[in-house]
């Protein structure tokens, strides 16, 4: 009865390490692969597309590659290049970072990107 017992537990002690190590997975590629924004509607997407190159012109004008740039902000490339595509925004104390960084304001980004 004692080694049934021991059995037991040790069979539900392993599916449930199992199952710890399956979650500790599934939660670190959803962080790794970041919240990507739902299909946004085309007036929204044009809009993140200017928004980007915005980022990408003060960027520019501030002579500053992706990387440079990644790193004053604190971030890798990716995410800068990802920006500038339109892909993903930034929250907003990394914009203002950015905005810091390029030597420009929050207000002249967006004035830029609204055409």
């Amino acid at each position: 009865m004692i080694v049934a017992l021991i059995a037991i537990s040790g069979v539900f002690m392993a599916a449930l390490v199992a199952l710890l190590v399956y979650l500790a997975v599934a939660i670190t590629k959803t962080a790794r692969r970041g919240s990507r924004p739902p299909k946004a509607e085309p007036e929204t997407h044009r809009f993140m597309v200017q928004f980007g190159a915005s980022l990408e012109f003060y960027r520019r004008q501030a002579g500053l590659t992706q990387a440079a740039a990644a790193k004053a902000v604190g971030v890798k490339t990716r995410l800068v290049k990802a920006w500038e595509k339109g892909e993903l925004t930034p929250s907003a104390l990394q914009l203002s970072a950015l905005a810091e960084t390029y030597g420009t304001t929050l207000e002249q980004i967006f004035t830029k990107a609204r055409g």
